[in-house]
């Protein structure tokens, strides 16, 4: 596999549910909240936390999809 593609989709893990060098990642982010929280809205028109973690998982899906050129 090509070393950019490697570093890429590490990078990803990372920032997703992996050790990182940022600090937390999203998965220990949303460690411990409940499904009232992850589902309360801060206002009628905007996203929930449960939003935007799926947000979040299915472009690490997509992405990883398309730099290793598998199928959907």
């Amino acid at each position: 596999m090509d070393a950019r593609i490697e570093l890429l989709l590490r990078v990803i893990d990372e920032a997703f549910d992996h050790k990182s060098w940022h600090g937390t990642n999203l998965r220990g982010a949303l460690r411990g909240l409940s499904i009232h929280e992850l589902m309360w809205r801060p206002q009628p028109e905007r996203h929930n936390v449960w939003e935007i973690a799926l947000h979040a998982a299915y472009w690490k899906y997509t992405v990883r999809r398309r730099l290793l050129n598998e199928k959907r």
